[in-house]
C-alpha cells in the first residue's frame, strides 16, 4: 500500500460527508426563511390590523382599520408600506444596529410586501358592517332572549294593524252620518283591538325580563309645517270643508252667546273652546307635540354628503359575505343596536350631524325636524284608531258628543247635521287626545295599549291648553304600555332592512365626521387585508407567500 492512501481517502470521504451536511444546513436555513416568512408575514398583519380605528370601536364597537389615514383618500400604498417595515424588522430584529446586524442565523432579506386584497366595511351593500354589529350584539349577550323581545315587537305591529282596521271600518261606518251605525260599528271591532291589546302586555312583560331595555341603559348612563288632510275630511268628505266654514269662523262674543242661546244643555266650556278645535286640527303637529319648542333641532345634513348619495369605493375580492341579518331576529338586534348608538328626540347627541340620527332611520329626511314630524306622524296613526273606538263606545262621551252635535247644528241653524257633526267632532277629538298621547311621550310617559276614563285626558273644556301652553298638565300616560322608544323599535322592525341599513350607513358616517374628522370616510374602513410578501434567502434563493387576516377572525 502507498503511503498517503488513507489520508487521500478520508480527505475524499470528508469532502463529500461536509458537501452533505453542507447541503442539509443550507436546506435548513432555507426552510427556516420560508417559515420565517410565512410567520413573519401573520404577525406583519397583525401589526397593520393593531392600527384599528379606536374612535370607531369607542362609538359603535366595531374593528376598521382606516385605510385613508385620516384623510379622504384610500392609500392602499401606505398601507402596504406599514406591513413592509413591519415584516423587515421581523426578519432582521437587529438590522441597522452595528455591529449586530450582521449576525443573524438566516440570510433573509424581504423584497416586497405589497397590499393584494382587502374587504371595506361597506362592502355587500353594507352587510359586512351589519355583520360586525350583530356579532357585537350576539357576544356582549345583554338581551338574554331576542325571541321575546322580537315577540314584543310583533305584538305592538298587530296592536298597530288592529287599529288601523278599526279606524278604517268606523270611518267607512261614519261616512252614513249616522252616529248609532257608526258606534255599532266601533262595537264591533273593540274586541279584537282588546285581544291584541291584551297579547302586547303579556308580550312586554316577557320582554322586560329579557333585557330588552338593558342595551341603552348601558350604553348611555311656525316656519316649519307640512300640511296633513284634516280629520273632517277624512270622516265626512267634502261637506264638513263648507260646515268649518259655517260653524268655526263666528266671532268672539257673538258665537259664545248664539251658543248658549240655541242650547241651554251645552257641555261646559264648550262655546269656548270650539273654535281652538278647528285650529287644533289646521296647526303644525310639531308645535302641538314638542313640549319646548324652542328645543327642536333645526339642523340639516347635506344630501350630497351622505353615504347613500355618492359614488361607493368597492373592496379587491371579498374574503366572506355574511349571511345574518336576513332573520327577524338579527333584523330586531341589528335595530337595538342603532338604537343603542345613536341618539333619538329624547337622547340627543351634541356632536352629532342630526339631532335625530333614530328618526333619520325611518323617515329618510336631511332635516331634524321633518324626521321628527314623520315619526310623529307614523305614531299618530296607531293611537287615533284606539281613542276614538274608546270615545265611540264610552256612554258618557258619546252623550257629550250627541249634545255638541246638536247643540252646534241647532246654532248653525241646520239641526238635520247634528250625527253628521257629531261623528266628525269625535274624530276631531280622538286626533287632539292622540297629540296629548306623544305630548306624553316626549315627557317620558308611556300610552296606554287601550284607553279607559281613567286615562282619558283631554275634555271638550280642554281644547285652548293646546295654545296656552298648559297643556302637560293633563297628560297622564300609563305605568304600562309602549314609549317612544318602544314606538321607534316598532317603527324601525316595520321598515325595509336594506333601507335601514342604507340610512344606517349614513348616519354612522355623519356622527364620525362630526367629532373633528371631516375627511372620515365610511368605504375607508378595511375589515379583511390580504399581503404577498416576497423574499431572498441566502441570497439566491426567492421565495413568496400570501397571507390574509380579518377582525372576523381575531
Amino acid at each position: 500500500m502507498r503511503k498517503g492512501s488513507v489520508t487521500i481517502f478520508l480527505c475524499l470521504v470528508m469532502t463529500v460527508m461536509a458537501a452533505l451536511l453542507l447541503g442539509c444546513i443550507f436546506s435548513v436555513k432555507v426552510r427556516a426563511g420560508r417559515a420565517m416568512l410565512v410567520n413573519g408575514s401573520d404577525q406583519a398583519l397583525f401589526s397593520l390590523l393593531a392600527r384599528y380605528d379606536r374612535q370607531m370601536l369607542e362609538d359603535f364597537d366595531v374593528f376598521l382599520l382606516d385605510g385613508g389615514c385620516g384623510t379622504s383618500e384610500l392609500h392602499p400604498e401606505k398601507l402596504s408600506r406599514w406591513a413592509l417595515d413591519d415584516l423587515s424588522y421581523i426578519a432582521n430584529p437587529a438590522r441597522g444596529l452595528w455591529p449586530l446586524s450582521s449576525k443573524s442565523l438566516l440570510d433573509l432579506s424581504v423584497e416586497a410586501c405589497d397590499l393584494t386584497g382587502y374587504t371595506l366595511i361597506t362592502d355587500a351593500g353594507g352587510r359586512i358592517f351589519r355583520d360586525a354589529a350583530l356579532r357585537y350584539q350576539k357576544e356582549t349577550g345583554l338581551i338574554t332572549s331576542a325571541a321575546a323581545a322580537v315577540n314584543w315587537i310583533r305584538s305592538l305591529k298587530n296592536l298597530s294593524d288592529a287599529q288601523e282596521q278599526a279606524y278604517a271600518v268606523v270611518a267607512a261606518a261614519s261616512a252614513s252620518g249616522d252616529l248609532d251605525e257608526t258606534r255599532k260599528a266601533a262595537r264591533q271591532v273593540s274586541g279584537r283591538l282588546a285581544e291584541a291589546a291584551a297579547a302586547a302586555a303579556n308580550a312586554q312583560t316577557a320582554a322586560g325580563g329579557a333585557g330588552i331595555e338593558t342595551m341603552s341603559a348601558l350604553r348611555r348612563t311656525g316656519s316649519f309645517r307640512e300640511d296633513r288632510p284634516g280629520y273632517f275630511e277624512k270622516l265626512t268628505g267634502g261637506f264638513a270643508a263648507g260646515l268649518r266654514s259655517l260653524v268655526f269662523e263666528k266671532e268672539g262674543n257673538a258665537y259664545a252667546e248664539e251658543m248658549a242661546a240655541g242650547a241651554p244643555n251645552v257641555p261646559a266650556g264648550l262655546s269656548d273652546t270650539m273654535p281652538f278645535l278647528s285650529m287644533i286640527v289646521a296647526s303644525p303637529i310639531l308645535t302641538l307635540t314638542i313640549t319646548d319648542a324652542s328645543s327642536l333641532s333645526w339642523r340639516s345634513a347635506k344630501a350630497g354628503e351622505l353615504y347613500g348619495n355618492r359614488p361607493h369605493r368597492q373592496g379587491m375580492g371579498i374574503l366572506e359575505i355574511p349571511r345574518s341579518g336576513d332573520d327577524p331576529t338579527d333584523k330586531f338586534l341589528y335595530n337595538e343596536y342603532l338604537l343603542s348608538h345613536l341618539g333619538n328626540r329624547k337622547d340627543v347627541q351634541e356632536d352629532a350631524a342630526l339631532y335625530c340620527p333614530a328618526e333619520y332611520l325611518i323617515v329618510g329626511s336631511t332635516e331634524d325636524a321633518r324626521n321628527v314630524e314623520g315619526v310623529i306622524n307614523r305614531i299618530l296613526l296607531f293611537r287615533e284608531g284606539v281613542n276614538l273606538v274608546f270615545l265611540l263606545n264610552d256612554p258618557v262621551k258619546s252623550a257629550m258628543l250627541k249634545t255638541a252635535g246638536l247643540t252646534i247644528a241647532t246654532v248653525a241653524g241646520q239641526p238635520e247635521i247634528a250625527n253628521e257633526l257629531a261623528t266628525a267632532l269625535a274624530a276631531a277629538w280622538a286626533y287632539a287626545e292622540s297629540l296629548v298621547d306623544i305630548r306624553g311621550l316626549f315627557l317620558g310617559k308611556r300610552n296606554c295599549f287601550l284607553k279607559d276614563s281613567a286615562h282619558w285626558q283631554l275634555g271638550l273644556g280642554d281644547f285652548p291648553a293646546f295654545f296656552g301652553g298648559g297643556i302637560d298638565h293633563l297628560v297622564k300616560g300609563s305605568g304600562a304600555g309602549p314609549g317612544y322608544l318602544d314606538y321607534l323599535r316598532m317603527l324601525l322592525f316595520l321598515e325595509n332592512a336594506d333601507t335601514v341599513l342604507r340610512r344606517s350607513l349614513d348616519m354612522v358616517e355623519l356622527c364620525e365626521r362630526g367629532k373633528d374628522r371631516p375627511d372620515f370616510r365610511l368605504d375607508n374602513g378595511l375589515t379583511n387585508v390580504t399581503i404577498f410578501a416576497e423574499a431572498l434567502s441566502e441570497r439566491r434563493i426567492r421565495m413568496s407567500c400570501e397571507r390574509s387576516c380579518g377582525y372576523r377572525e381575531l
